[in-house]
């Protein structure tokens, strides 16, 4: 069967210079772009959620549920945005809320992500113009 090709953006980044973590995605979709920032809106809300509530009088065994519990759902928020099962690559057996840097681990995740697809445009937007406007040109007449 006849095999029509074409570029689809898909880039494969290791994680941490770990060439067996790896997460592929398009930095130039719309779609996954739009599940990203949605992703990260609705971790900044549960971190705020999760914040709260840790400062309440929790007992040990309700911090420690606490703590599995919500670093599951973020997990699955994050999984959900890349719809593949990432979040274990991304951060192994450490605590999604760990503090890297200033900012809990699925937050500087999502950044280094979210940078590359900023970059991404730049670099399409750029290599995108010329050949349009020479593919163009061929029809203007």
């Amino acid at each position: 069967m006849p095999s029509l090709n074409f570029g689809t953006g898909l880039k494969t980044f290791d994680m941490n210079g770990d060439p067996d973590k790896t997460v592929s995605f398009c930095p130039t979709d719309f779609n996954f772009i739009q599940r990203l920032y949605r992703a990260f809106e609705a971790l900044e809300k549960l971190q705020v959620d999760y914040i709260g509530r840790a400062s309440a009088n929790l007992t040990t065994d309700e911090m420690i549920t606490l703590i599995s519990s919500t670093d599951k759902e973020v997990r699955g928020i994050i999984d959900a945005a890349f719809e593949a099962p990432v979040s274990g690559m991304a951060f192994g057996k450490l605590s999604s809320f760990a503090i890297a840097d200033g900012v809990p681990l699925w937050g500087g995740f999502l950044l280094a992500v979210m940078s590359e697809c900023d970059d991404g445009f730049v670099v399409q937007t750029a290599a995108t113009n010329p050949r349009l406007q020479k593919m163009l040109g061929k029809y203007k007449k």
